[in-house]
């Protein structure tokens, strides 16, 4: 099995706005990350929030959501920046 990791990303302050209006989307949190390296190149997924919002009748542009998508977009950002 190549390199793999799962990475699990919780704060109170964004994900029990998303719990708050819809109870069920706990199971969903916190958010978790896929990284695993494949051909000699990393890699990086995750469940997009829109998708996750979705799934419990929340709109993309839930604020909830928007901090959710903003903090994933902040993670993915930061790692893959390169020097």
């Amino acid at each position: 099995m190549p390199p793999t990791e799962v990475l699990i990303f919780g704060n109170p302050n964004t994900g029990t706005p998303v719990m708050q209006a819809a109870p069920a989307a706990a199971i969903d949190l916190p958010i978790r990350m896929l990284a695993w390296e494949e051909d000699g190149i990393s890699r990086l997924a995750y469940t997009d929030p829109a998708v996750i919002g979705a799934r419990y009748g929340l709109s993309a542009e839930d604020p909830a959501m928007v901090r959710l998508a903003g903090v994933l977009a902040t993670l993915t950002a930061g790692a893959v920046a390169q020097d």
